[in-house]
């Protein structure tokens, strides 16, 4: 469900951008669309490249969204930092998603409140700009340095084997959190160690389900599905909301709301 939700989220906002925004660079998924799919089975939200920019774009189901929360590994880890984090909220039953507004990483570290058992950050709702196009402004004006201060351990293949091996138990939620974030970050780092974390989640499922990225074959072909559609049934609809403002693939025009 967490990979359904992203996957609609980056499918919308990349609808919306090719069609107000002319750049001439493809959006790109960080660190790759199949990559997603993995981490997607850890971590809420999505990394792109836009232009010079990189945004991690992370959606909400919440009805009522008070405070913006972002997982540490988003912030902290070197080389996932993002220039502006977008809070995204979507609502599958009715089919739109809505810009809440974003956050540059600096203003996140800065007045953002950090929760040592979650592991995540939260930023009040009055400390976002609604607006994306000051977004678009400040990347060409003022371009901010992202740069984490943390230093990873460095871990070999065996080391990481034996603290993933501490994690293969099919009950466990989430796994995030039963690691020194130092030793979680460093395998999330690496790519080669990230796979080690990533097979063991798929022999836990077993057979009766696809791989996650199989399972959503085609959806990044289309804007919007439902859960249903997923699973191959009717025509898909998008909506996508900025704040004053819808847009549906069924309307030639974005209409005020």
């Amino acid at each position: 469900w967490n990979a359904y939700l992203n996957r609609l989220c980056i499918n919308a906002f990349i609808y919306w951008v090719k069609e107000h925004l002319d750049l001439p660079e493809e959006v790109l998924l960080l660190p790759s669309e199949k990559e997603c799919y993995q981490l997607w089975e850890f971590l809420n939200g999505t990394a792109i490249q836009l232009g010079e920019s990189k945004i991690i774009l992370i959606p909400t189901e919440d009805s009522v969204v008070e405070e913006f929360c972002i997982q540490q590994e988003w912030v902290d880890i070197p080389g996932w930092e993002a220039n502006y984090y977008v809070l995204i909220q979507v609502n599958p039953e009715q089919n739109w998603l809505r810009v809440l507004g974003y956050s540059s990483r600096n203003t996140i570290k800065e007045k953002g409140e950090y929760d040592e058992i979650t592991r995540t950050y939260s930023l009040m709702r009055n400390h976002l700009t609604i607006d994306l196009n000051v977004m678009w402004m400040e990347a060409k004006i003022f371009p901010e340095k992202k740069i984490s201060n943390l230093k990873l351990p460095k871990i070999s293949q065996q080391q990481a084997q034996k603290l993933i091996g501490k994690l293969d138990n099919p009950l466990w939620c989430s796994p995030r959190l039963d690691l020194e974030f130092e030793h979680w970050a460093a395998i999330l780092a690496d790519a080669n160690l990230r796979k080690l974390l990533y097979e063991p989640s798929l022999a836990a499922v077993g057979k009766q389900t696809n791989n996650l990225s199989n399972w959503l074959k085609g959806l990044s072909e289309i804007s919007w599905h439902t859960f249903e559609e997923v699973l191959g049934l009717k025509q898909p609809n998008l909506a996508f909301r900025t704040p004053g403002y819808r847009y549906s693939q069924n309307q030639n025009a974005v209409q005020p709301i």
